[in-house]
């Protein structure tokens, strides 16, 4: 065997092993879930929504506890984007007040005011944990919606429109090839009384 070609082979080992050793191993995606809460007065609205972000960074802006977040990053979260995990829901659950708007004369009819809680829950299923949060209109209970995916609602709304509304939706797969989502909803009045 010649001197260039053994000088090629051992340069193609070397360069295997620097490019194999500069590569990351493989490691699977790691979802993060968390819902999106709208509580707004002065519009007699309320909406929730579930929503997954993958592959935080650790020791990144959220996860500043190298795996977990923060607490102030989780309460920066929550006053500024309405944004919460099911653990602090469970801490802390969310109230929503709807004021009542009185009637004025030649400007339409007024309506009751209303009120949403969400609770947060992390129950444990064999080995895993399962988030989810509860939602709450005037203490009937409207459904849960899970965070880590699962379940038949990905957000809820409530408003007035002539009697409470509430509108549950939910995603469901395409038909087609690829990543196509359809959305399914339905709006009903709301009906007060036993769950």
């Amino acid at each position: 065997m010649s001197l260039l070609t053994r000088l090629s082979g051992c340069f193609l080992v070397s360069l295997l092993l620097i490019s194999s050793s500069s590569v990351d191993s493989a490691h699977a995606d790691e979802a993060w879930s968390f819902v999106q809460i709208t509580c707004a007065p002065e519009l007699g609205y309320f909406s929730i929504r579930r929503f997954f972000v993958m592959d935080l960074p650790h020791m990144g802006p959220y996860l500043t506890e190298g795996l977990d977040p923060g607490a102030t990053v989780v309460a920066a979260l929550q006053r500024k984007n309405g944004i919460f995990d099911s653990k602090s829901l469970q801490d802390n659950p969310f109230d929503c007040s709807i004021p009542s708007v009185q009637a004025v004369q030649g400007w339409g009819d007024g309506h009751p005011g209303f009120e949403v809680r969400v609770v947060g829950h992390l129950d444990k299923i064999s080995d895993m944990i399962s988030p989810y949060t509860e939602v709450f209109l005037q203490g009937k209970g409207l459904g849960n919606i899970f965070l880590n995916g699962g379940g038949n609602i990905d957000s809820i709304e409530v408003w007035y429109d002539g009697a409470l509304e509430v509108r549950t939706c939910r995603e469901i797969p395409g038909t087609d090839l690829g990543n196509a989502q359809v959305i399914t909803c339905r709006y009903e009045p709301f009906k007060a009384g036993p769950q």
